[in-house]
């Protein structure tokens, strides 16, 4: 779903939001970050503003649905505390 979200438009993601469920949602914000680290030197700078923007959008939509709770929120970033050991390519 991560590689679909270079194809939409943000109006046509936000329309589609709302029919993505929570836990797909936080698996999509998990593939988003894993695919910026291991892709991200290939990017133009437009497709990786669009991908911030995405994601931003996804955690409004995490948060407005209250699913960011602590415990939520403590495993992202662990998550992201993960990845970000690795070497920074962006």
């Amino acid at each position: 779903m991560a590689q679909d979200l270079f194809n939409m438009s943000i109006e046509m993601f936000r329309l589609q939001l709302y029919k993505i469920g929570s836990r797909t949602l936080v698996s999509l914000i998990k593939q988003i970050y894993e695919l910026k680290w291991s892709q991200g030197q290939k990017w133009s700078q437009e497709k990786i503003n669009d991908i911030e923007r995405k994601e931003t959008i996804i955690m409004a939509e995490l948060n407005r649905r209250k699913e960011l709770n602590k415990n939520n929120m403590h495993e992202y970033q662990e998550m992201i505390n993960k990845i970000n050991k690795m070497k920074r390519i962006f």
